[in-house]
């Protein structure tokens, strides 16, 4: 199962999928969407 998290680094909040080894910062890919909720409700559309 794919998890997801919002997250702060290096004083920027992020959102991300969570893995074994740390965080895949999605943010930056999905940049119309600024928030974790934002994505979430464009990909259940």
């Amino acid at each position: 199962m794919t998890r997801f998290a919002t997250y702060s680094a290096e004083g920027k909040t992020h959102y991300g999928a969570v893995t074994d080894t740390g965080m895949i910062a999605l943010d930056d890919t999905c940049p119309q969407w600024p928030t974790l909720f934002d994505a979430v409700q464009a990909w259940r559309a």
